[in-house]
Parts: structure tokens; C-alpha cells; sequence
């Protein structure tokens, strides 16, 4: 079922049984259903024909002759509330995939025909259906604002058919290979990196972003507190960001073994502070290089390849550990909303998308289960 977009956006989605294309015509928000979605389409299209036809179009913004134009302003205005990463994503769709070849097109005269010819072109030209999709995406979202300024009478892409879904399958490991990756750690730093991975799913960048002040030792439970993570940035470094979305702002439980070899780890680091002449680890990052100094995510990685090779487990993405344990934990009992809040997923349906096909049942305690499988003899 398609996703419905947030207010402001032009979009199409089924609900209740029937499609329904809703969005902005001539500066107002207007919506149509029908039963089939090739019909809730041509109603659309015929609502926004009479709207041109009866010159309804109603300046509310600047004047934007061309489309690259227009991606200028919607950019310009929008960068400053994304993170970096998506800024720099969004500048390259622009710059390399969309005003090449749309950018001398009137606003105004941008069609469904010219969008879908576009998008075939890039996959003609080798670039994968995610690319397209990311650049399909922001033409959509300048689009919409134009509608919204009264510059066009509707959103050609809205109506431009659809992209074919490419989707990565994750590779998660099976819980024997999940012990082995454990037992194959040669520090407990390393083993802790990948115990916490491997059993709380937390993202890559939230790992290496831990610092002992987010972890709570003294609760009567003890708990991870996640706000932010740690990401490199061109030009800047690694740098310390919010956490993904508002629900990625989450407590994360511990249970014995994560308590026990974090301690260890902690230990370890006061032993090196006592020791070295040369401040050791001054902002108290949990996983650091032998210097004291936060882990890079490209040699984080590496760490990853070399320990599965010792493991002697097949080659996997290091994002696979967080797909790895969301689905021992299902495996293991957790029902599926236990899940999403685990992962900091923003919605259980993101969480069903991806692992839906995991059969899950309920059971308490699914994580320390888990963990316990994990550490137990023979593992």
C-alpha cells in the first residue's frame, strides 16, 4: 500500500479500498478517489485540465521561469533545515541528474511526459532505480512548492509513473553465526561493539557515537540514553548529530552481559588514563582507537570484514548486525512493536516493510534470551 505524504505534499495512496490522489490545484489543497488508481489518476488530471482551462492559477510566490529556477529557490529555502548528509545529496541530484536535462524547461510548461522521459533516461544511462528515486524526489518536492506559490496549476511527477522498487534485501546472521562473530572478538571493546549491534540493533553511528555518559550503570535498570550519534563529515570530520529522527531519541535497556562487559571496557579505559602522559579519550567516547580518539566509520568498517573473516562467516554489511538483531528478536519472541521502539523505527510500518516475513511471537524478556543464546557454553 502506498505511503500517505505529509500536508503540503501532492501524493497518491489507497486507503479504505479506494485510491486517492490529493494535493494542491492552483494554490488549493484538492483530492479525488476512486476504486481503481489508473481512474483516481484521470480524475486528477481532468480536475487540474479545468483548472488551467478557467485561468485559476493564483500568484502567491516569486516568479520562477524555469525549472532550474525554481530548484534554486526550493533549495535555498529548504537546505537549512536538513542534515548534512541530505543536503549534500539533494545539491548532487540537482546539480548532476535534474537541471542538466529539465532545468531549461518553463515551470510552467514541465509535463508528465518530460518527467517520465527523464527518469527512463537515467536508468537507460546505467544509474540505479534508488538514484533515480532520490532525484524523483526532489523534483516532486520543488514541484509542490511551485503548485503551492500558484506558479503551476498542479505537480507533473505526482501523475508520472512510478519507479520500479530496488530495494537491498538484508543478510542477517543466524544466531550461531551471531556467537561465532563474538567469540571471534579479540578485545571485550570489540566484543561490547558488536554485543550492543548484535542484540539492540542500534544504527552504526549511534554505536560509535556512545559515550559513558549516555549509559546508566546506576539505575535499578540499567539503560542506554540515545540522542545523538557520531558522522563524518567532508570538509568537517567526524561530528557529533541529533540521532536520525525524533523516535531514534530513545532508552535502550541493558541486561546483564552488556552490563558486565561494558564495565570491563570502562575499566580498561580508567587503567589508560591513569597511565598515559597525554590526555586519553577527554571526551569519554565508549569505543575508541588505541590513541583514545572516536572510531572513523570507514575503519569501523574494516574491523567488521576482518572479524567476520576471523569468525569464519560469510561477508555481510556491517548494517546487517542492526537487521541481525531485529531478527533474533523476533525469532526469539519479541512481538513486532517491541521491535520498531527498539530500533527507533518512526513508524511500525517501516518495521513490518523490512521484516514482516519474520515470524514473531510473544514472549517477555526477548532480548536477555537473546543475549543469553549468545554467551551460552559452546557458543
Amino acid at each position: 500500500m502506498a505511503g500517505k505524504r505529509g500536508n503540503g505534499e501532492n501524493s497518491i495512496y489507497q486507503s479504505g479500498g479506494r485510491w486517492h490522489v490529493q494535493g494542491f490545484v492552483a494554490g488549493r489543497r484538492r483530492r479525488v478517489s476512486r476504486k481503481k488508481r489508473a481512474d483516481a489518476l484521470v480524475a486528477w488530471q481532468s480536475l487540474v485540465a479545468e483548472s488551467q482551462s478557467q485561468g485559476e492559477l493564483r500568484k502567491d510566490g516569486p516568479e520562477l521561469a524555469t525549472v532550474g529556477d525554481a530548484l534554486e529557490h526550493w533549495f535555498s529555502l529548504r537546505a537549512r533545515n536538513w542534515r548534512p548528509t541530505t543536503s549534500t545529496g539533494y545539491r548532487h541530484a540537482i546539480s548532476a541528474h535534474i537541471a542538466p536535462l529539465l532545468g531549461h524547461h518553463p515551470v510552467n510548461r514541465l509535463t508528465v511526459e518530460h518527467v517520465e522521459s527523464w527518469q527512463e533516461g537515467m536508468l537507460a544511462r546505467g544509474l540505479s532505480p534508488s538514484t533515480t528515486r532520490q532525484a524523483r524526489i526532489v523534483l516532486r518536492q520543488c514541484m509542490d512548492m511551485m503548485v503551492r506559490y500558484g506558479n503551476v496549476a498542479s505537480n507533473p511527477v505526482l501523475v508520472a509513473a512510478p519507479l520500479p522498487r530496488n530495494a537491498k534485501k538484508a543478510s542477517p546472521l543466524t544466531m550461531d553465526e551471531a556467537a561465532r562473530v563474538l567469540a571471534a572478538a579479540r578485545s571485550d571493546s570489540e566484543r561490547a561493539r558488536w554485543l550492543i549491534a548484535l542484540t539492540l540493533g542500534l544504527r552504526c553511528g549511534e554505536v560509535l557515537g556512545l559515550r559513558w555518559c549516555d549509559i546508566l550503570f546506576a539505575e535499578e535498570s540499567p539503560r542506554i540514553v540515545l540522542s545523538e550519534a557520531l558522522q563524518y563529515r567532508p570538509g568537517q570530520g567526524l561530528q557529533r548529530v541529533p540521532v536520525k529522527s525524533a523516535n531514534s531519541r530513545r532508552t535502550v535497556l541493558l541486561n546483564r552481559e552488556h552490563v558486565e562487559v561494558l564495565k570491563r571496557v570502562r575499566e580498561e579505559h580508567v587503567k589508560r588514563q591513569l597511565m598515559e602522559a597525554v590526555e586519553y579519550n577527554p571526551e569519554g567516547y565508549v569505543f575508541v582507537t588505541s590513541r583514545g580518539t572516536p572510531f572513523d566509520p570507514n575503519n569501523d568498517a574494516k574491523r567488521w570484514e576482518s572479524l567476520l573473516e576471523r569468525a569464519g562467516v560469510r561477508k555481510v554489511r556491517r548494517h546487517d548486525a542492526r537487521h541481525s538483531a531485529a531478527t533474533l528478536l523476533l525469532e526469539g519472541g519479541a512481538p513486532m512493536a517491541q521491535v520498531q521502539k527498539l530500533l527507533g523505527h518512526s513508524s511500525i510500518t517501516t518495521t513490518v516493510d523490512v521484516y514482516g516475513h519474520v515470524k514473531a511471537a510473544d514472549a517477555a524478556e526477548y532480548t536477555a534470551a537473546v543475549t543469553s543464546r549468545l554467551f551460552a557454553p559452546g557458543s
